[in-house]
């Protein structure tokens, strides 16, 4: 049977088609079988990268039969520091690896952890040629892509300009100082290269003795034109060496950095003297003996002579004032702690208006600001009756707490005024705004008012508002003049001849630089030193 042409060819096209349609499919396969072939290969692959790192390094293979504790021997000078490639390459298991993987590690690490003299990244003493690397570790570490990986690193990079580190340096236990919570300073000095044109500054390192690494105590490099450096952050009786390193100027590579020789071994140690503080102990000495003399003259019954202080001398006065016309004295203690200078003198004034008190049978009031203040006031004002036999003169509500906050205590203070209208007032202690609106009540109920206070802005308002008042220092020498005590009146004493001698040193200083300029000049230094 003869077929028609026609048909023949549709036939052959059908036939075309189909044979076409099983290449395409067949080359679907292939490739879809190549990506899970080339998937399956790179997922049981082991992922070794190296990490970003600040040290120049190099690139090597894992060779057939060597294990991380073999190349921890021969990069290393050790087999137990196989895991110091960790430092250097992310590695999943260190137990797995295969020969073929390509590690990261520093550039000369077994001359550079062999040697005590050599920081991280060159050999002590290698000057004028810093390390160069060709592969940029912190472009390769973000790399993942393996061919270009292997480009990278073996590529070229133009050599780096020349650099010198600097040299003679020291290291140094800080004098005069103390161990802080297990800390001390070492300070470590150097002498900068005379040639400077690529360096833009120092970075220092520090290796603990005998087995540490050097690590850089440095965050950023120091300026050019510092020449020292303090570290505060040694451990105290931790031997240390330290190198200073020369940092590429702009344009070199980060890693670029010539490395010293070492310092010699330092120790930051406490100290029980401080040399800068001799003249405490010479004024101390000279105080001592001072004192000790005013104490033997007083306890031999030497008279021992104090100027007069017509403030102090009132009170007697002041408070027989108030008996003689029938009203209360009212005594105010500042509004301090009792702890402070200016409230314990006000606690010896205290205890001499409530003797005279006594004597002319006058009421005391006395308001308080401070609750421990009114304990050792109503204490006080309570003995003082005791001792003198009248303790039924004593009453419980003279002496009063009432609030510790000074607005509302102004007007407590003023309501007091007038509810016992006193006719004479003592104000004594450490006093702030209060002390105008305290003299101005007080005048207003007609008191005599006497006042001392340490604040010199606060005093000129007494000044003008009472009428006594001591002046500076005059109110830390009440109780030696009050009640007259050996011990206090010598060491009052002494401390007056301290300042006159003090004085009659820096006058005597003062005329030896206008007449004998530009020469050296003992006094002050002494007085400065």
């Amino acid at each position: 049977m003869k077929i028609p042409n026609s048909r023949l060819l549709t036939l052959h096209r059908r036939s075309l088609c189909a044979s076409r349609f099983l290449a395409a499919v067949s080359g679907l396969l292939i490739i879809a079988l190549s990506l899970f072939g080339f998937i399956g290969i790179a997922a049981g692959a082991q992922q070794v990268t190296p990490k970003r790192v600040n040290v120049p390094t190099e690139m090597i293979t894992v060779q057939p039969g060597q294990t991380l504790a073999d190349l921890a021997e021969k990069y290393f000078g050790d087999r137990r520091q196989y895991k110091r490639f960790l430092e250097y390459n992310n590695i999943p298991d260190i137990n797995t690896m295969k020969p073929g993987d390509r590690l990261q590690v520093p550039v000369n690490s077994n001359e550079s952890t062999n040697s005590d003299q050599v920081a991280p990244n060159t050999k002590a003493g290698k000057s004028a040629t810093p390390v160069t690397e060709s592969t940029p570790t912190l472009a390769i570490a973000e790399s993942t892509n393996q061919a270009t990986f292997d480009s990278l690193q073996t590529a070229e990079v133009e050599a780096v300009p020349e650099m010198i580190p600097p040299t003679e340096v020291k290291a140094n236990d800080v004098p005069n100082d103390a161990i802080k919570k297990g800390r001390g300073t070492i300070i470590i000095t150097w002498t900068a290269p005379e040639d400077t044109t690529n360096v833009k500054g120092y970075h220092v390192w520090r290796k603990a003795m005998p087995d540490g690494n050097f690590e850089k105590i440095t965050k950023k490099p120091l300026k050019l034109s510092k020449s020292e450096y303090l570290d505060k952050t040694a451990t105290g009786g931790q031997s240390y060496v330290y190198q200073v390193a020369s940092v590429g100027a702009s344009g070199l590579p980060e890693a670029a950095e010539v490395v010293s020789a070492s310092s010699k071994p330092a120790i930051a140690q406490g100290n029980w003297y401080n040399t800068k503080k001799s003249y405490l102990l010479l004024t101390i000495i000279i105080f001592s003996i001072i004192t000790l003399y005013y104490m033997d003259r007083g306890m031999s019954g030497k008279d021992m002579f104090i100027r007069r202080i017509a403030a102090l001398d009132t009170i007697e006065e002041v408070v027989g004032r108030a008996a003689e016309m029938g009203r209360p004295a009212m005594f105010v203690a500042g509004n301090d702690d009792p702890d402070t200078g200016s409230t314990m003198a006000a606690f010896s004034v205290f205890e001499s208006v409530a003797n005279y008190a006594v004597v002319t049978q006058t009421e005391v009031v006395v308001p308080v600001q401070k609750p421990i203040v009114d304990q050792v006031l109503r204490s006080s004002l309570r003995n003082i009756f005791t001792l003198a036999g009248r303790p039924d003169l004593f009453n419980e509500e003279d002496v009063t707490y009432e609030v510790d906050n000074q607005p509302a205590f102004i007007g407590i203070i003023g309501d007091s005024m007038a509810k016992y209208n006193p006719a004479s007032v003592f104000y004594f202690g450490d006093f702030t705004y209060e002390s105008m609106v305290f003299a101005e009540m007080g005048n207003n109920v007609g008191a005599v008012q006497v006042a001392g206070c340490e604040n010199p802005k606060q005093t000129a308002f007494f000044i003008v508002g009472c009428d006594y008042c001591l002046i500076g220092e005059e109110l830390f020498a009440a109780g030696a003049y009050l009640k007259r005590d050996v011990v206090q009146m010598a060491t009052l004493l002494a401390q007056d001849r301290i300042k006159i001698l003090a004085f009659l040193a820096l006058l005597l200083g003062i005329l030896i630089s206008i007449f004998n300029p530009g020469k050296g000049n003992l006094v002050l230094d002494f007085l400065t030193f």
